[in-house]
Formats: structure tokens, sequence, C-alpha cells
């Protein structure tokens, strides 16, 4: 095989690796797009959502918990007060 048998394989195999090249550069950048805020449609921003609501529902459960303690606790007093 001389140079002219060889040269359309070494174009095939640059074609080929440059066309992978790109595919993986569409992927890595359309990945990474995701992790950007955008104002609501990327999954950073869906996730922040997620943790917010989590922190509120946190929140609100505490705050409840409290409440029923705070009334246990009333009620246990007023049972101690009447003997």
């Amino acid at each position: 095989m001389d140079v002219k048998d060889w040269a359309p394989i070494a174009a095939s195999i640059a074609g080929t690796a440059a066309a992978l090249f790109a595919g993986l550069r569409f992927l890595i950048k359309s990945y990474l797009r995701e992790l950007i805020p955008n104002g609501g449609n990327s999954m950073n921003d869906r996730i922040r959502r997620i943790e917010d609501t989590q922190v509120e529902m946190l929140a609100l459960l505490g705050s409840v918990v409290k409440s029923s303690y705070a009334t246990k606790a009333k009620k246990g007093r007023k049972k101690t007060s009447r003997r």
C-alpha cells in the first residue's frame, strides 16, 4: 500500500474523529447549560425551588410540633394543679 491507498483511510479517520469531537462538544455544552440559572427552566432553578419549599415545610412542621408540645405542657400543668 502506498500513499494513494492510505490517504482516504486517514481522511475518513480524521473526519470521524472530528464528527465525534463535535458531537461530544455539543453534549457537554447542553449539559452545562442546564446547570446555569436562567430564570426558572434550568435544573439548577428547579433544584433551588425544591430546596426552598423543603425549608418552608420544615419551618412549618417545626412550628406545629412546638405548638403541640406547648399544648401538651399546658394540659399537663392543669392536671397537676387540680390535685
